[in-house]
């Protein structure tokens, strides 16, 4: 093999090389750009958005897509899929409207896994307390508590509040709007639905998967409002799911 051959492999070694290196590291900042939380799609104006269908969101398990363009036919799959902790406290208050005059609820939530307590208070008096398990209900009546099976009863119900899995019962056809908050303080969700001839308006906080603030309107007449006070990324005291026998619910 002469000199110039010799030449000639070398330089193609060379391009053959720097082409693999430059994969390698493309590679390996994509990986790094992984990121398993929501990230907000840029402006419309310098890129387009992803339409992503619902089956594909709701198949992936977790949203680790750069963008997802938010649409009323993926809007429940977007928040169904959305991370949430595990265990966390809130407090929150619900006003309902009705001609001249409103009622207005605070709700403390308690949540450790599949166990969560509701306690529901009105002018700083405790009206209910409920502590739901995945097979049973603890209702204190009267100082007393009464234990029932879990049947149907739900957690939403009993604390009289909206959550974000409200928005997963919502028919696609009945949702009029769903789009992202880019410029509030905190990034989040907004949906808009008509449910019962009244609108319905969502905000999810895309950092907690959270429902923030909820309103409902017939003809521009508020019906309620839910807002959310406070909440706490932390595992609650077990002593908060402790039984009067002295049991925790979980025993």
């Amino acid at each position: 093999m002469n000199r110039k051959q010799n030449a000639k492999l070398a330089s193609w070694a060379a391009v053959i090389t720097a082409v693999l290196v430059l994969f390698a590291l493309f590679y390996m900042f994509r990986r790094e750009g992984n990121d398993p939380r929501i990230i907000l799609p840029p402006d419309p104006n310098e890129l387009s958005e992803v339409n992503t269908p619902a089956e594909e969101i709701a198949s992936s398990g977790a949203l680790n897509l750069e963008l997802v363009e938010i649409t009323r036919e993926n809007a429940a799959a977007l928040i169904a899929a959305m991370p949430r902790p595990a265990a966390y406290s809130s407090a929150g208050s619900t006003v309902v409207y009705g001609g001249d005059m409103s009622r207005e609820w605070t709700h403390r939530l308690y949540t450790l896994d599949d166990y969560q307590l509701i306690e529901r208070y009105e002018d700083g008096d405790l009206l209910d307390r409920v502590i739901y398990t995945p097979d049973k209900v603890y209702m204190w009546l009267n100082e007393q508590v009464q234990e029932i099976a879990r049947g149907f009863f739900s957690a939403d119900a009993a604390g009289r509040m909206p959550t974000y899995e409200d928005i997963l019962d919502i028919a696609p056809d009945d949702i009029t709007g769903a789009e992202y908050m880019r410029e509030t303080e905190a990034p989040g969700v907004w949906i808009k639905a008509s449910i019962m001839s009244a609108d319905v308006e969502y905000w999810i906080d895309l950092e907690s998967g959270m429902l923030t603030r909820a309103a409902a309107a017939r003809n521009g007449v508020p019906i309620w409002e839910f807002t959310l006070l406070e909440l706490t990324l932390q595992r609650p005291d077990d002593e908060v799911f402790l039984l009067p026998s002295g049991a925790y619910v979980w025993e």
